[in-house]
């Protein structure tokens, strides 16, 4: 496809001074040049409007909220001023590499709804922990989607055409689930792609996945279903078994907590996956201590026990 389309990056940010030029001079040494760069301040106390007016580029365009809205009413705000044919998404605290918007507006063609990258995962102090092969999904992944999310918001690009024809926006209400309530929802009513290069840095802060996180994470998930069933006038039928495998999934976080009767009690919740709900409840009736003990001895065997996601 031709690559001089307009780009809008979003860059939503909150006190975030600490990396936001980073961030920043990632965005506008894009070797992709058309781009409008969309800064919605979500009501900063600190530096950040002067980094931002630091900037002599006239691409970027800063907008400071008159209230402090929640994560997905910001990004509703941005994708309102967004005039571009794409929108790319950046955190504040993310790096892209150089190629980031050239590569990824390659890959859209006519049906395309999102594409997307792999990711570097970096602590505070720059010390890569881990590079992520993302699982590729291509063409109509709705399903897989449903039971694998993994995308990662700041590597994602989007069809401005796709989301307005839909009337697609990000829930307000979510605290953690606004990207896979939105990216879901396009996923649904298009196809995916995938860039095969590191292009985006993605900043591990020590609350990235914390305990809160992921009971919010579970929680908000079966929300998101909720969202899709009432938006599309879907059948409930169909994701049962996503359901089931959010269920386990919680269940098996809360045995680690030792929440052991919180637990079984989760599984109470699965239908269709009798074999899995049977499995687990056994192991949380196991002491915990036996069960560490056949997890190493497995481990040892090079077996590995994966998430059901």
């Amino acid at each position: 496809m031709q690559t001089k389309e307009l780009v809008s990056v979003i860059v939503n940010c909150r006190n975030s001074e600490k990396f936001l030029k980073e961030c920043i001079n990632s965005v506008v040494n894009q070797t992709f040049k058309n781009l409008e760069i969309i800064v919605v301040d979500n009501q900063s106390t600190d530096n950040t409007k002067h980094i931002i007016d630091s900037y002599k580029d006239k691409r970027i365009k800063y907008y400071f909220t008159k209230s402090h809205l929640s994560l997905g009413a910001a990004r509703n705000v941005a994708l309102e001023k967004s005039n571009g044919k794409f929108i790319a998404f950046i955190d504040s605290d993310d790096i892209w590499e150089k190629n980031k918007i050239l590569n990824t507006v390659k890959k859209f063609k006519a049906g395309t709804g999102l594409v997307y990258s792999d990711v570097k995962y970096f602590n505070e102090t720059r010390s890569y922990l881990l590079y992520t092969h993302r699982k590729i999904y291509t063409g109509k992944c709705f399903k897989d989607l449903l039971c694998d999310y993994n995308l990662c918001m700041s590597s994602c690009v989007v069809s401005n055409t796709i989301i307005k024809k839909y009337k697609i926006k990000f829930d307000k209400d979510f605290k953690v689930c606004e990207d896979l309530d939105f990216f879901l929802k396009i996923a649904y009513v298009s196809e995916l792609d995938y860039v095969a290069e590191v292009d985006t840095n993605y900043r591990i802060h020590d609350n990235n996945l914390s305990a809160q996180y992921l009971d919010l994470f579970y929680e908000e998930y079966i929300i998101t279903i909720n969202n899709l069933i009432e938006f599309f006038n879907l059948d409930k039928n169909q994701f049962n078994k996503p359901l089931d495998y959010n269920y386990i999934n919680k269940s098996k976080f809360l045995w680690k907590q030792r929440k052991i009767k919180e637990a079984f009690l989760e599984l109470n919740n699965v239908k269709s996956l009798f074999f899995h709900r049977l499995f687990y409840s056994l192991l949380i009736i196991i002491p915990f201590k036996l069960v560490k003990l056949i997890y190493q001895f497995f481990s040892k065997k090079n077996i590995e026990f994966n998430e059901v996601a």
